[in-house]
């Protein structure tokens, strides 16, 4: 928030997905009065031990091959399969941006969403908040994200049909209609 300290803005409205998201949702535990709205996209408030010791077997991966160890793994679970196959422009897209991500800089994401478990605090969360969830997303569930918004005082949820984890990329239309619909509703200085 130093940023916009210096900017002198009050308040911003804060969209992020995946580590975005939960990057969002600490900013709104941590800072909530320089957030006029949140929307955490495909994230999740904490992870279950199965899919941290996936995290292990994917930085061991990287470490010893690169990120082309981990591209194709990484890509079926961003996309369904339908876009897979149908879409090889927009997947290939998403490759390119995997490829060039640097070792360390994943290591280091990784490490950083191991880290970060704020399921427990999600009651604390005073910003006025959206979750959204790609329909076939296995990285951050449906279910689990309607759980974070359950957690979270007056939150509102919604899913994106025939996404994964990349809503925002395979269904553009429906995810741009849920984000505009929820800022629309008011200005960034609205409180509940």
């Amino acid at each position: 928030m130093v940023i916009l300290d210096r900017l002198a803005i009050p308040t911003v409205d804060y969209l992020g997905l995946s580590l975005g998201g939960r990057t969002g949702v600490g900013l709104g535990l941590l800072h909530p009065a320089g957030l006029g709205r949140l929307i955490c996209c495909d994230a999740r408030g904490d992870y279950p031990a199965a899919a941290l010791a996936l995290w292990d077997e994917r930085v061991r991966a990287v470490s010893a091959a690169g990120m082309a160890a981990v591209a194709e793994d990484t890509l079926a679970r961003w996309f369904t399969e339908p876009t897979r196959r149908e879409r090889p422009e927009l997947v290939d897209r998403a490759r390119r941006m995997i490829l060039a991500t640097s070792t360390a800089g994943y290591c280091g994401c990784v490490a950083a969403l191991k880290a970060l478990d704020c399921g427990r605090q999600l009651p604390a969360l005073v910003v006025p908040t959206l979750y959204v969830a790609g329909e076939q997303d296995m990285a951050a569930p449906p279910a689990a994200m309607q759980a974070m918004a359950a957690a979270t005082p007056g939150a509102r949820f919604a899913v994106v049909p025939g996404a994964a984890h990349l809503a925002n990329m395979e269904n553009a239309s429906s995810f741009n209609a849920t984000v505009c619909g929820f800022l629309g509703e008011g200005s960034a200085t609205s409180r509940r």
